[in-house]
């Protein structure tokens, strides 16, 4: 499993009430909301806080809330777009994003997720180019995942259930100097790698710790870390070659119908024109023919006026 989750959103999610309810700490708390997520215990939610970055890059916690990040969200899309303007404005553009990561849970368990959130956010931010406006740790959701044990004798993979994993979701712009707000190309395969490597080896240098699988402390070093990232990702390319091969088949199948299709069509337009030519009486008989057969079955009875 990748250690940083993303989803991407347009100007109108700001205003969604479940995004709301869910940041917002009043309405995350209050017991007249019902939440989407029923794994929210809210006697745990005062343990949740606001993360932002000041002005010298220093991380700080409730310095800014979610109505304040949103407000400064919307204002920074407003200004690039009026440096670069969009070339044309979609229905469906995305303007900004959402990154989310777990805490693993032998540093929960140490009780340095704190530390970990802290660390977690600048490496973001700096994958992300410094586009992040705003971030949240939630400590009052109870989440399952599976964590990798290795393997059997059989070679069969070993995996365990855990659950009730603290998070930390953060929100950015997709924004390029040169092109503006552009999510397509800002959030490329390239970046996502970069993002997910570099919060892997921050991890595994600081806590000892392979992020990619939860497999709690490990002897892998950063160098074998980006083989098998590199690895990972050859894989993902080739399975995407595969599936292009295999649309690609499919298409030259429906077209190699489609030929065979219209090459009857045209023996069928030949043979009509010949028949015109050839033969006009016996096809105007036909048509009379097919008409007659057509109104006999179709005839509405007119209803009687005297009835």
């Amino acid at each position: 499993m990748g250690s940083v989750g993303l989803k991407k959103y347009g100007p109108s999610d700001l205003l969604a009430v479940g995004l709301n309810c869910h940041y917002d700490k009043e309405l995350r708390a209050s017991e007249t909301i019902e939440h989407a997520n029923k794994d929210i215990n809210r006697d745990l939610t005062h343990l949740n806080y606001d993360l932002s970055l000041d002005e010298h890059g220093h991380v700080e916690r409730d310095a800014m809330t979610w109505t304040q990040a949103k407000a400064k969200l919307q204002r920074e899309v407003d200004e690039i777009d009026e440096e670069i303007p969009p070339k044309r404005l979609r229905e469906d553009r995305r303007t900004w994003f959402m990154l989310e990561i777990h805490c693993p849970k032998e540093l929960e368990k140490a009780r340095k997720e704190d530390e970990f959130f802290a660390d977690a956010f600048k490496t973001l931010n700096a994958s992300m180019d410094g586009n992040l406006i705003w971030g949240q740790v939630h400590k009052d959701e109870v989440h399952e995942y599976r964590n990798y044990l290795g393997k059997d004798a059989s070679g069969k993979p070993l995996s365990e259930t855990r659950e009730s994993m603290m998070h930390m979701d953060v929100i950015g712009i997709p924004s390029d100097p040169e092109r503006g707000i552009n999510m397509k190309h800002f959030m490329n395969k390239e970046r996502i790698k970069k993002m997910q490597d570099s919060v892997h080896e921050m991890v595994l240098e600081k806590y000892g710790i392979d992020i990619w699988t939860y497999a709690g402390h490990s002897d892998i070093t950063v160098d074998q870390l980006k083989e098998q990232s590199e690895a990972l990702a050859k894989t993902a390319e080739l399975q995407a070659e595969v599936d292009r091969l295999e649309k690609a088949r499919a298409l030259s199948e429906a077209l190699a119908g489609n030929i065979e299709l219209y090459e009857k069509v045209q023996k069928a337009i030949s043979y009509l024109d010949w028949s015109m030519e050839n033969h006009p009486d016996q096809v105007r008989e036909f048509e009379e023919l097919y008409e007659t057969i057509y109104d006999s079955q179709y005839e509405v009875e007119e209803p009687d006026p005297n009835a």
